[in-house]
C-alpha cells in the first residue's frame, strides 16, 4: 500500500517537473523570439537613420 502510493507520489512530483520544465522551454523560446524581433526592428531603425 505505502509503496504504491509512493510510486503514484513520485509519478506525480515528476510529471510536475516535466511540465514546468516544458512551460519555462516554451517561454523561453517566446523571449528569445521577441527578443529577435526587437533586434531586428532596432536595426532596421539604425539603417534608416543612417540613410
Amino acid at each position: 500500500m505505502y509503496r504504491t502510493s509512493h510510486w503514484r507520489w513520485n509519478i506525480d512530483m515528476n510529471m510536475d517537473h516535466f511540465i514546468y520544465k516544458v512551460v519555462m522551454e516554451l517561454i523561453g523560446a517566446a523571449e528569445q523570439k521577441r527578443n529577435k524581433v526587437k533586434c531586428s526592428l532596432m536595426a532596421k531603425q539604425r539603417l534608416h537613420k543612417l540613410q
